[in-house]
């Protein structure tokens, strides 16, 4: 070898010009369009538990309302569910309801949307059946039925167990289509 500098050939020599290739930017393009469909089905997702959160996050403050008032005024507490929603009524809600003119008076009440569908299962059941006319009672001492509350929203479920010495929730299922 000389002390010469190497020479290269023109076709080396080029310098590539400093633009993307259309081949490039469509393959960037194609990528950012998935990440953005992934995200936005994930957000999907979150709203759809948020819509069913809401309703059984009411049901356990609920109960544990229930269980706090039925210790406090050693008396039995019920929880009753209708067709749009469950609350706990005062205890003689049958005079109130009669003095205001049918008009029943709730200690607590919460309002579902309607595309939730509420279904119980009580202790000993095998089926689910819909929570509306039933009712939740809580003892004085704080113990309550067993019980098993389903909220449905189209293919999304939250499944609550709650457990009878506490009142609070014991167990949880959940599945949420996208």
């Amino acid at each position: 070898m000389t002390g010469r500098p190497h020479l290269l050939s023109r076709a080396m020599c080029r310098q590539r010009s400093a633009g993307f290739t259309l081949l490039e930017l469509t393959v960037v393009l194609f990528i950012m369009a998935v990440f953005v469909t992934v995200a936005a089905v994930s957000f999907q997702g979150i709203d759809g538990e948020q819509v069913l959160r809401t309703p059984a996050d009411e049901l356990q403050r609920t109960a544990r309302e229930a269980v706090r008032r039925a210790g406090m005024y050693e008396q039995p507490e019920v929880i009753v569910f209708e067709k749009h929603g469950f609350g706990i009524r005062y205890r003689d809600d049958l005079a109130a309801s009669e003095a205001n003119g049918g008009a029943t008076q709730w200690v607590r009440r919460v309002v579902i949307p309607d595309d939730i569908t509420v279904r119980m299962k009580h202790w000993g059941q095998n089926e689910f059946k819909p929570a509306a006319g039933q009712r939740w009672m809580v003892q004085p001492s704080g113990l309550c039925e067993p019980l098993t509350v389903r909220l449905d929203r189209g293919r999304s479920f939250i499944e609550l167990q709650f457990n009878p010495l506490t009142g609070g929730v014991a167990e949880e299922h959940m599945s949420i289509a996208p």
